[in-house]
């Protein structure tokens, strides 16, 4: 699988946007990084409003 994939894999899981009320949109950006030592991170983010706001 190349490493493009495995990021692809590594977000998937994450991404299930959701609307928590009429202000905040959660689990809609999400995103998977490789650190310098291999090892893939998956990350996601909630809308508040007009804001955004990252959840590790």
């Amino acid at each position: 699988m190349d490493i493009w994939e495995q990021l692809y894999q590594a977000a998937k899981p994450l991404y299930h946007p959701e609307a928590v009320n009429e202000f905040i949109y959660a689990h809609n950006v999400v995103c998977a990084l490789q650190s310098k030592s291999g090892q893939i991170l998956g990350s996601m983010s909630t809308v508040v409003g007009n804001s955004i706001y990252k959840i590790v």
